[in-house]
């Protein structure tokens, strides 16, 4: 393998190999300044200046990301799984709307209910286009049997 100086990992060793950088660097260290070190730390300050952050996230907010980036991320977030906190919040933010998860089957009504306490289970069955095993465990959940 040939050392190409036009490769970017080359030209970013150069960068951090530099005399300038290496000063900067130790000044740093050192809590000592250079004009180096000022800009340094004033592109930290403003980095971090919460009035520029709101700015930034205005000017990005309805501009739809790139597709690399996206597949980029949907890479990076491969095989992780949600932590106890995050499902929680993603529940009570389900339960609040209104809404269940997609795997779930729709919620039992009022009328089938009233099926349930009137009628045997296999015609509830029939008559909802529940499995048995469903209306069954329904009926013990309201504590009805038949």
């Amino acid at each position: 393998m040939t050392n190409n100086p036009d490769t970017a990992t080359n030209r970013i060793r150069q960068h951090i190999d530099s005399p300038s950088r290496q000063y900067t660097m130790s000044a740093l260290a050192r809590g000592g300044s250079s004009p180096e070190v000022g800009r340094t730390s004033r592109s930290l300050l403003r980095a971090s200046d919460p009035a520029r952050a709101r700015k930034i996230a205005k000017a990005k907010r309805g501009v739809p990301r790139p597709r690399w980036i996206i597949e980029a991320m949907a890479k990076a977030r491969t095989g992780m799984r949600h932590t106890k906190a995050a499902k929680a919040k993603m529940s009570a933010a389900h339960k609040a709307r209104g809404t269940r998860p997609p795997w779930l089957n729709s919620a039992w009504s009022a009328r089938e209910d009233r099926l349930l306490r009137t009628k045997p289970p296999a015609e509830v069955a029939r008559l909802t286009g529940r499995t048995l095993a469903a209306v069954k465990g329904r009926r013990r959940k309201l504590g009805d049997t038949f």
